[in-house]
């Protein structure tokens, strides 16, 4: 899998060796490395390229924080041992303002737990 950020600056590349890689278009030598624990399933980027998502075999989904100097992990449960992540999409806004308030308490910003490490 691969996605490029809107700006054009960097490709991210989701292999089967469980890595997803960051790489400067500019500098191609200057990538860094994302590890996951399971075979990645799915990827994407937040509209202001600030956020990595990716998703795993086992469920996990995983937020890193880009910035300019160093990757930040967040890994949240949300999807846990239901099997592989296979799409995923970020959203700007909580659901409720899309329509979408039906049984959607859950998947709101604010009921999202990281996982301790």
């Amino acid at each position: 899998m691969m996605k490029v950020d809107l700006a054009e600056t960097h490709v991210y590349l989701a292999c089967d060796n469980l890595n997803v890689y960051q790489v400067p278009i500019k500098e191609p030598n200057q990538k860094k490395t994302l590890t996951h624990k399971k075979k990645i399933t799915a990827l994407t980027l937040s509209i202001d390229g600030t956020r990595l998502i990716t998703g795993d075999a086992q469920g996990l989904i995983y937020i890193w924080l880009l910035t300019t100097e160093e990757l930040t992990l967040k890994t949240f449960e949300l999807h846990k041992d239901k099997g592989a992540v296979t799409n995923l999409v970020a959203l700007e806004r909580p659901l409720s303002l899309f329509g979408l308030t039906a049984n959607m308490n859950a998947y709101e910003p604010n009921s999202i737990q990281a996982l301790q490490r």
